[in-house]
């Protein structure tokens, strides 16, 4: 098997109390990751490489801004164009 450029090669250690454990294994459980560990790293890199859902909103709240500033333009483009025609 080839060694890939991006292999997992640095460990990172934290601790977590008995209850906060039990909520990422439950996670697990539900299926969101094979196990602890993978669940952190995934939900830690996601905030890292802003694929977080506060980067998400923003993001969207810009495109309802835009979607709403060309639905203007295009009202004030078309009432333009029928009092052209109206006259």
């Amino acid at each position: 098997m080839p060694k890939s450029r991006n292999r997992l090669t640095k460990p990172v250690a934290f601790h977590v109390t008995r209850d906060e454990y039990e909520k990422l294994k439950a996670e697990c459980d539900a299926g969101a990751a094979r196990n602890p560990s993978e669940l952190a790293r995934a939900r830690i890199l996601r905030a890292v490489t802003g694929n977080s859902l506060a980067a998400v909103a923003t993001r969207l709240a810009e495109l309802e801004q835009a979607v709403q500033q060309l639905s203007q333009s295009l009202e004030t483009g078309a009432s333009h164009g029928s009092n052209e025609t109206a006259q």
